[in-house]
């Protein structure tokens, strides 16, 4: 019996990452004007599973040649989102200018992990060194897309609720702006999810 409940348990957490990704990446397409990168984080079987998708402009960014960068965690944090696996010979840039949104802590508390899949893409977002970690070699426009399971964690844990939505924005060299957002999802199965999981970024927003 505790085989067949993990085992389910594991199929639900694919079937969400995978449902969250298609839905993120089709928004992704229609908004193709400008670049921008979503990640949802969803509670899932005593678990909460983030899925991040969208692509990025980096042409404005400024890309620290010094030296690769690594990422150890992925996760929620005061100041940093991030999914995808760990490791290391990751591109690290610089924000460009006009980065607007909220500022670190954000008051969630530090929630990582080591288990990831497909991209890694992390946000630092405190105004004073805010920056990316991501693929070396990214080109502007390319889809991106990650996941990351933070085990045994629960929006509670993170004294957050569903719709609650953060969004950090920065110029590009279009008349567009590009963002960033983190947004808390319903369950799997909602139709939220599946069909309105959009509307969830203009519900409730938390600015500077």
């Amino acid at each position: 019996m505790l085989i067949c409940s993990s085992s389910f348990r594991e199929k639900e957490r694919l079937t969400m990452i995978k449902t969250s990704i298609a839905v993120l990446l089709t928004a992704a397409i229609t908004t193709a004007a400008s670049a921008n990168f979503t990640v949802e984080a969803a509670e899932v079987g005593g678990d909460v599973i983030l899925t991040g998708a969208g692509s990025l402009d980096v042409s404005l960014w400024t890309l620290d040649s010094s030296s690769s960068s690594s990422v150890n965690l992925t996760g929620i944090s005061n100041d940093y989102i991030a999914v995808g696996p760990t490791g290391g010979g990751f591109a690290y840039y610089t924000a460009p200018v006009g980065w607007a949104g909220p500022d670190a802590p954000l008051g969630l508390g530090h929630h990582g992990t080591t288990t990831g899949a497909g991209d890694t893409v992390m946000f630092i977002f405190a105004t004073a060194y805010a920056g990316i970690h991501m693929q070396s070699g990214y080109a502007s426009g390319d889809p991106l897309a990650g996941s990351s399971t933070l085990a045994g964690k629960s929006f509670g844990d993170m004294g957050a609720s569903v719709g609650d939505t953060y969004i950090w924005s920065w110029d590009t060299a279009s008349s567009e702006r590009d963002t960033f957002t983190l947004t808390f999802v319903p369950a799997p199965g909602s139709a939220a999810l599946l069909g309105l999981s959009g509307l969830m970024v203009v519900r409730r927003r938390r600015t500077m």
